[in-house]
């Protein structure tokens, strides 16, 4: 139903005439950063009211702040303590009619984060064993809004974004230093960060060496082995060896100045930690290298001739694979004893034997033994050596091929036999053609041994050798001393017996010696030298027997009986130079001169002749013998 006009007309009429409309507050700005100016507005929907009153927790705005008549309230300043505050406002219209008073309003304050944030719980220190929980750590700021924030790790890498550290258990990779830090979302004002750090105790898991399970090292050289743990906080390391009680460095780091020998064995490296109880090991082998140690033994220790005989060659040392290498001298010679065989290829055998069925003089001298195992010592040297002198007990042997002696009837006749014997011989007779046993001089026959170098052939090899010479001087041969001669010689081993033959001179043999000569001097003079001794031969006649001196015995005479003179001593061993007393000979006797040449020729199968050419031709013989004798030479 429509009203009547005038009733609508009443209606605004008193509505214009009543109480304002209820007021509203609004900011500017809406948030305000702590320490910055907000600006209130009252705002009624009636127009502009005349008057506003403006109230603060219920209390009016007393006089000192801003006009509390107007329609704007500002505050300069805000804290965080203004955003606890609720501000009201009414307005008075020019009717004097006051509104109700407005919606309580609070300023929104944007503050915080402070310039530090805090934890808790109040701990930034945290240490723990390996597979234990850790408690959730929160991380507080005051803020308005409220604060984002992050959570970093040492590698400022996030680990979240929520105030809450959330670790639970630990093991080593959590340890290290977290840091977090809180931000303002308006304001964007950052906190300075604040850190907690979290140790994790742990390990060790196992020992590492910068070294192989087995070490080969030379000895004198340095050796140096790091033993390296991980763990913490600490696992002390300590060395420990099998064969050194006392390493000097037994922590850390094993250093060997000068390594030895008697170091080789088992080093162990042990660490332990104290806050797990947990204990790890590792070991290494060290083998120490060095050349070997040579000594050389003989079996039996007194060899006698025709038993066996062992010379044993020992080695020892590391690593025990040798090249051994066997000689065999006499004087400096080499002897090429058919009995030692040397090879090349590495042995693990300590021993190199040269094993000699049955031995003989020509198997005495020096044996030498080289053995290398390719390890120098500190000289460099690679070869290590040792040397054994071998004597032979052997019954007295006579060194030379020559049995067979020449001479003229009426001349004197001397006859040399170099022999050798271990022990010296004690006991030497001759047996004459005419079955005289002979074992001192006599008027016809002077006997005696003497201490000599002489030449004897070793394997094939010419050697100089002391040993001794037996002579037999036959004067003014007669047809009767012709013939066969027996000696015998004895000692400690056994008895020889040797035969010699004593030949007259014919023309066969001075036609042989101008054979000789005719082929040294050339053609004419053969000729003329055959021609000679031809004619020499036809006039031969026995010289007369000279008359005898006073002093001098007759053939017939005996001179008092004695015992083989042995001047000096028969061991070969001994000085040689040793002087001796000879039986006088007579002017008019004919001697061969006691010459080692004339020895080493009666050796290389020459008739021992009493002409000088001959004894001339026989030195140069020698020499040349001398100049083709292959020496020793060290091993390579």
């Amino acid at each position: 139903m429509d009203l009547p006009s005038w009733i609508y007309y009443s209606t605004l009429i008193v509505s214009a005439l009543g109480q304002p409309s209820k007021p509203s507050i609004s900011a500017n700005p809406s948030i305000v950063p702590e320490g910055q100016t907000v600006t209130l507005s009252c705002i009624s929907s009636d127009g502009n009211p005349v008057l506003h009153a403006w109230r603060r927790n219920g209390e009016e705005v007393t006089a000192g702040t801003p006009t509390n008549t107007s329609k704007t309230l500002v505050i300069t300043n805000v804290s965080r303590a203004d955003a606890n505050s609720s501000f009201t406002c009414t307005s008075t219209d020019q009717n004097n009619q006051t509104s109700e008073k407005s919606a309580e309003y609070n300023i929104f304050v944007a503050y915080g984060p402070d310039s530090r944030v805090s934890f808790y719980p109040q701990n930034d220190y945290y240490v723990l064993n390996e597979n234990t929980k850790l408690d959730d750590i929160a991380c507080i700021a005051t803020c308005n809004p409220s604060c984002t924030f992050e959570w970093k790790n040492s590698a400022q890498a996030g680990v979240t974004e929520k105030s809450v550290l959330s670790i639970g258990v630990v093991d080593r990779r959590g340890a290290g230093n977290f840091t977090c830090t809180a931000t303002n979302p308006v304001t964007k004002v950052r906190s300075s960060s604040s850190h907690i750090t979290i140790h994790v105790r742990y390990g060790p898991d196992k020992a590492l060496l910068n070294a192989s399970k087995e070490l080969a090292v030379t000895e004198g050289q340095r050796v140096s082995i790091t033993c390296s743990v991980d763990c913490w906080s600490t696992c002390p390391v300590k060395w420990s060896s099998s064969t050194t009680s006392n390493l000097e460095n037994n922590k850390g780091d094993l250093v060997i100045e000068n390594v030895n020998r008697t170091m080789s064995g088992l080093y162990t490296c042990s660490a332990y930690n104290n806050a797990t109880g947990r204990t790890v090991q590792n070991s290494t082998q060290i083998f120490v290298h060095y050349p070997p140690a040579v000594t050389m033994t003989l079996t039996p220790a007194n060899p006698i001739e025709g038993q066996p005989l062992d010379v044993v060659c020992n080695a020892s040392g590391i690593p025990a694979k040798y090249v051994f290498t066997m000689t065999h001298t006499l004087g400096g010679v080499n002897i090429p004893n058919s009995h030692i065989r040397n090879d090349k290829t590495p042995t693990s055998a300590p021993e190199k034997r040269i094993h000699i069925p049955r031995a003989v003089l020509q198997d005495m001298g020096t044996y030498m033994c080289y053995v290398h195992n390719r390890i120098s010592d500190q000289k460099g040297n690679l070869h290590k050596s040792a040397a054994l002198e071998v004597r032979v007990s052997v019954k007295p042997s006579l060194l030379s091929e020559t049995r067979s002696f020449v001479t003229s009837t009426g001349k004197n006749v001397t006859i040399k036999l170099p022999i050798y014997s271990l022990p010296s011989v004690n006991a030497a007779w001759f047996e004459t053609p005419r079955g005289l046993n002979l074992s001192h001089p006599t008027a016809n026959y002077f006997i005696e041994i003497l201490h000599e170098p002489v030449v004897a052939t070793f394997y094939g090899t010419i050697v100089d050798m002391s040993a001794s010479v037996l002579t037999l001087i036959i004067y003014s041969v007669q047809e009767e001393d012709y013939g066969d001669y027996k000696v015998w010689l004895r000692n400690a081993v056994n008895v020889t017996q040797y035969t010699i033959t004593l030949t007259k001179e014919t023309s066969a043999s001075s036609l042989s010696l101008a054979a000789v000569l005719g082929g040294c001097l050339g053609g004419l003079v053969v000729l003329v030298v055959i021609c000679v001794v031809v004619k020499c031969m036809c006039c031969k006649r026995r010289e007369p027997e000279p008359e005898p001196d006073d002093n001098e015995p007759q053939r017939d005479q005996t001179i008092e009986p004695r015992h083989i003179q042995i001047v000096g001593s028969l061991d070969p061993n001994d000085d040689l130079a040793q002087t001796r007393e000879k039986r006088p000979v007579h002017s008019r006797d004919t001697v061969y001169p006691e010459n080692p040449w004339w020895f080493r020729s009666s050796l290389l199968g020459i008739h021992p002749m009493r002409n000088n050419l001959h004894t001339n031709n026989l030195r140069a013989s020698h020499r040349s013998s001398d100049m083709g004798r292959e020496r020793y030479k060290n091993p390579n």
